[in-house]
């Protein structure tokens, strides 16, 4: 009896204490509700917002769109008024739609749009603008329409950016990337030949600045091949292999010397790529590079341009301490016409490791052929 009294005193105190809570919760409830009810009301507006800037993006860009078509089929077609007006065309809602809208146009298109902006005076708006505005996003905008209608006359302005802005890399690589798209090789040369604003720029932003030149791409190569940055040197030893040109690899092989190793096998690559035969026994003397990376880069260098005579150098590379060199040395000897002769040679070595490589690489030939 006494215990179930104690008990149910317990239980009384409990429900006395839990009542001093229930305003509170209360509260707690009443605010929740309006917190979620007001972000719910804020996420509509902002939806509202964003439909209406985009409803009025998509309406420019038709219009737009109908006026270039009109020009294209009547090129003295008279645009209205309102849709040549440059704080139309070129204002802040607007310029970007217009980038966007120039990306997906042909040829004759482009043209007919360029017709249009050139009845304004847009070059002289563009350039008080480039002045004055100090909304980062903006000024990107501007410079990319300088850029893709090719408005020469302001490469200073864009170069003058480029140096008030050093620092800021978003800027400096969209200049960097206008002045690549306008016939403007002094202005880009002058930056790129400058460390201190290219310093900051990643490896990938450089490839595409390079990539987006439209000037005369093997006299831009060889000026960028004595720039201050090993990116840019990477890039263009690069970009001489890929679009073959070989008049530049006398140019290049000073790198071949370089304590860059990336400089060096980037070279070696190009050679191979290109297939530049005079310079095969500069290649062949590293192969006694103290680097894995670089004895394997000259063994597929070697084997690209010329490995049915260059046996007895592929035979030596089979003997290598590293897999990787062995690996590609094998790939190369078993593909040569006399390989009786090969294996003669690689037993004579009496290097287990190299004259398993070459009969694991023979085995496995037509498998590895056909992946």
């Amino acid at each position: 009896m006494m215990l179930t009294a104690y008990a149910a005193e317990l239980d009384l105190y409990y429900y006395a204490d839990l009542g001093h809570f229930y305003p509170f919760i209360i509260r707690f409830v009443i605010v929740l509700a309006a917190t979620i009810v007001a972000l719910f009301l804020w996420m509509m507006i902002m939806y509202a917002i964003t439909e209406r800037r985009f409803r009025k993006v998509e309406l420019f860009k038709s219009r737009l769109k109908e006026v270039i078509d009109k020009t294209v089929d009547n090129p003295d077609y008279k645009v209205a008024e309102s849709m040549q007006s440059l704080d139309y065309l070129l204002g802040r809602d607007n310029v970007s739609a217009l980038n966007e809208l120039f990306l997906s146009l042909n040829d004759e298109e482009k043209d007919a749009l360029k017709t249009i902006l050139s009845r304004s005076d847009c070059e002289t708006y563009i350039s008080l603008k480039l002045d004055e505005e100090d909304n980062e996003e903006y000024l990107i905008d501007l410079m990319r329409v300088v850029g893709e209608f090719n408005l020469v006359h302001l490469s200073d302005k864009i170069v003058s950016i480029i140096m008030s802005n050093r620092r800021n890399i978003s800027i400096v690589f969209e200049a960097l990337l206008t002045l690549a798209h306008m016939d403007s090789t002094d202005s880009f040369l002058k930056i790129c030949l400058d460390k201190e604003y290219i310093q900051h720029m990643s490896f990938r932003n450089l490839q595409e600045i390079i990539a987006a030149y439209s000037g005369k791409r093997e006299e831009l190569f060889s000026k960028l091949l004595s720039a201050p940055d090993d990116y840019i040197i990477r890039i263009c030893i690069k970009s001489i292999g890929s679009e073959g040109i070989s008049a530049l690899v006398p140019k290049i092989l000073q790198y071949l010397d370089s304590p860059n190793i990336n400089l060096v096998i980037d070279t070696l690559r190009t050679i191979g790529t290109l297939k530049y035969k005079s310079v095969l026994e500069r290649v062949q003397q590293l192969l006694g590079n103290e680097r894995w990376e670089v004895r394997n880069a000259v063994v597929q260098t070697i084997a690209a341009i010329d490995a049915d005579n260059n046996i007895e150098f592929l035979v030596k590379a089979l003997q290598d301490k590293e897999w990787f060199v062995r690996y590609n040395a094998g790939q190369a000897l078993c593909g040569t016409p006399n390989l009786e002769k090969v294996r003669d040679m690689v037993r004579a070595t009496n290097d287990r490791f190299a004259n398993d490589m070459l009969e694991y690489m023979t085995t496995t030939k037509d498998i590895r052929g056909a992946v």
